[in-house]
Formats: structure tokens, sequence, C-alpha cells
């Protein structure tokens, strides 16, 4: 169950930093970095939407309260943010067809 947001989380930084890397110098043709600025964009709002019906579904049985708590505002944060970078169509950024 902890596994979802911290996936989001690593696709996140993933994103950041692969476009810090590839920016505007290599970012025109495609290569494994443009390549994986892409798949991050596109994998980033898919498992922050798994990460929060994993947390929403998860019983207080086997989380505790807090955890849960902490699990949403996670995965609600992530799916803000996604809606914020799709919003300036940075999601599914290919940077080779520019």
């Amino acid at each position: 169950m902890r596994l979802w947001p911290l996936l989001t989380v690593g696709l996140l930084v993933a994103l950041v930093v692969l476009s810090m890397k590839y920016g505007l110098s290599r970012g025109a043709t495609m290569n494994p970095g443009t390549v994986g600025i892409f798949l991050a964009g596109i994998g980033y709002p898919i498992v922050g939407l798994i990460a929060l019906l994993v947390a929403l579904r998860a019983d207080y049985g086997m989380v505790g309260r807090g955890l849960r708590r902490f699990e949403l505002a996670v995965s609600v944060a992530c799916l803000g943010l996604a809606v914020w970078l799709g919003y300036y169509g940075f999601l599914g950024l290919r940077t080779w067809s520019y």
C-alpha cells in the first residue's frame, strides 16, 4: 500500500531530473532522456490515481489512521499537481516534436 505514493513521487522526481538534464541542449532529439520525460509524464497521473484508489480502499485494520490520512494527502497532492502539469501541457511532453 505504501508503494504507490512512493512510486508517484519517484516519477515526479524522475520527470524533474530528466527535464533539467535534457533541457534545451539535447531536448530536440529523440534519445533515452527525452523518452524518459515522456514516459514519466504519462505514468505520473496514472500511478497517482492508482495510489489514491488504493488509499481509499484500505481498511483501518491493515494500516493506521494516520498513515491512511498521510497517503490520502500525498495522493491528492500528486493528482492536483498532475492536473496543473496537464493544464500547461507538461504531461506526455514530446520534446523531440517541437
